[in-house]
């Protein structure tokens, strides 16, 4: 999910211009991915924290400004099923941005990769950003033995069931200005 967006990144910024491999490139999506290159030299980046994403704010009842969901691909043929979404909303007190990547290769395994990004609007002039990226990988196998069903039908949405498969990777980054500083 990362790569995709590091991919159209590099893209959009010629950052491809200098791989002349595909193990240049990718090491070059990785480095935008842990935040090593800035954007077009504002001086931008993004660091590890310790902060963790507000959930209790996102679930206060508050009028939703603005609210869309856009899928991105999704397909449900064969033996499995992909999507890629964004779902954004809006509200008066902050703004909330998940990005999610869904695999499921029925009676193999499932992946799921979220990106979440939330503001938080204060008195400040530089409110905080803060990135969650989360993966969680199981196979039907490891599902089965923790007594979950190997019903393929039962994992057609990740909202419902994407708690299952254990996280193999969870990570909080904070969006740096260094003119803020």
């Amino acid at each position: 999910m990362h790569s995709m967006l590091s991919m159209l990144w590099l893209l959009e910024t010629g950052g491809f211009a200098s791989c002349s491999s595909s193990c240049c490139c990718q090491m070059e999506i990785q480095k935008h991915e842990r935040g090593e290159i800035s954007e077009k030299g504002l001086g931008l980046h993004w660091e590890d924290c310790e902060e963790k994403l507000d959930v209790a704010a996102l679930t206060l009842k508050e009028p939703i400004l603005f609210y869309d969901e856009v899928v991105l691909y999704e397909d449900e043929l064969a033996d499995n099923g992909v999507s890629l979404l964004v779902k954004v909303r809006v509200m008066p007190s902050s703004w909330f941005l998940l990005l999610r990547f869904w695999l499921r290769v029925d009676g193999v395994l499932m992946r799921l990769r979220d990106t979440r990004m939330h503001c938080v609007f204060d008195e400040s002039a530089n409110p905080a950003i803060l990135r969650e990226g989360c993966w969680r990988e199981g196979t039907f196998q490891t599902l089965s033995a923790k007594g979950y069903t190997t019903d393929s039908a039962s994992y057609s949405d990740p909202s419902i069931i994407g708690q299952r498969p254990p996280i193999i990777m969870h990570q909080t980054q904070k969006l740096i200005d260094p003119g803020t500083l």
